[in-house]
């Protein structure tokens, strides 16, 4: 009887556990590599953005 009540609650810790990861993986991944998405964006942009200004400062 102990046996089979243990293996139910660790079964169950086991269920919890994956369904919590399940729910939480998507957002976390989302916000984690939100500021890299960000800044590859910012550095394209930018990086051109300052190549133009400088070609026209030096008038070619």
């Amino acid at each position: 009887m102990e046996d089979s009540t243990l293996l139910a609650i660790f079964g169950m810790l086991i269920a919890c556990s994956v369904w919590l990861f399940y729910i939480t993986y998507e957002p976390i991944k989302q916000w984690a590599w939100s500021d890299v998405k960000e800044n590859k964006k910012t550095h394209c942009s930018g990086s051109f953005s300052k190549n133009k200004l400088l070609l026209v400062y030096h008038g070619k």
